[in-house]
């Protein structure tokens, strides 16, 4: 088990790395845990494609290459929800506006406002075009929506039901998402050449999909039931547990392993 010191601490707040080996339907899974002590706040992961990872601590955002932390953001602010846009941009929520809108910063520039809707809008995800996928509303009216590459803004889907959690597949031809249906929640996913979705696991408390590198399989987690990781097929014909820690999960760019954020 190795240790990284955190970046934001004043005492002895680390992180600490360890790996799990296993197989998943005949798929080996290594499982970086980053289980953190209480009181550091980390959440979001989020990779780059060359393999920086950003992430959300004490509402600001902070990147981790080579084992080098770097501050993004700062300032009273809370900076959440970090995902990469090409050229090593990074898309992030934030309520340094005074309503919580869509942000763009390059690393050691001043960030830039996305949306100003009086809407709440969170939990970016970015199409390799450039493309911005993104959640405007909450609780019952929250809603996936599209920001495009001119500053248009569209409804994803035609639904009626709460939508969260969009993640775009690294091929760029699929959003997968979580539809509150009445019942049980619904792993969804929406291609987006083809303009259809359809359901790939339903059970309660589905949350946080995250896509594998080769756009094969998906991760989530859930907190209800029986709470952990667990890894599912495109056409959901399995689903397995990777780890009963309920976790946020982002896939290292190229690896069959994936980083995990214990959730609250």
């Amino acid at each position: 088990m190795s240790r990284i010191q955190h970046p934001a601490s004043s005492v002895d707040q680390s992180i600490f790395v360890g790996e799990r080996n296993g197989t998943v339907h005949f798929i080996a899974i290594a499982a970086l845990a980053l289980t953190l002590q209480q009181g550091v706040g980390a959440a979001d992961p989020a990779f780059s494609p060359d393999g920086r990872l950003a992430i959300s601590i004490r509402g600001d955002i902070w990147t981790l290459h080579d084992e080098q932390w770097t501050q993004v953001t700062s300032g009273p602010a809370i900076d959440r929800q970090p995902t990469w846009a090409p050229q090593g941009e990074i898309v992030f929520s934030s309520d340094r506006s005074g309503n919580v809108d869509l942000w763009r910063i390059t690393p050691g520039t001043p960030p830039l406002q996305v949306t100003q809707s009086p809407d709440h809008d969170g939990e970016p995800a970015v199409r390799n075009d450039g493309t911005i996928y993104f959640v405007r509303g909450t609780a019952t009216t929250a809603r996936l929506w599209i920001l495009d590459l001119q500053g248009g803004e569209a409804r994803l889907t035609s639904d009626s039901i709460p939508e969260r959690w969009p993640a775009v597949s690294h091929d760029g031809r699929a959003v997968a998402y979580v539809a509150q249906a009445e019942g049980p929640d619904q792993l969804r996913i929406h291609w987006l050449d083809g303009d259809s979705s359809q359901t790939v696991v339903s059970r309660n408390g589905v949350e946080r999909p995250a896509w594998s590198p080769d756009a094969t399989r998906l991760t989530f987690a859930t907190r209800s039931g029986t709470g952990g990781v667990w890894i599912t097929s495109v056409d959901g014909s399995y689903t397995n547990l990777v780890t009963p820690r309920a976790a946020a999960s982002a896939w290292e760019p190229g690896q069959e392993r994936m980083t995990l954020v214990e959730l609250p």
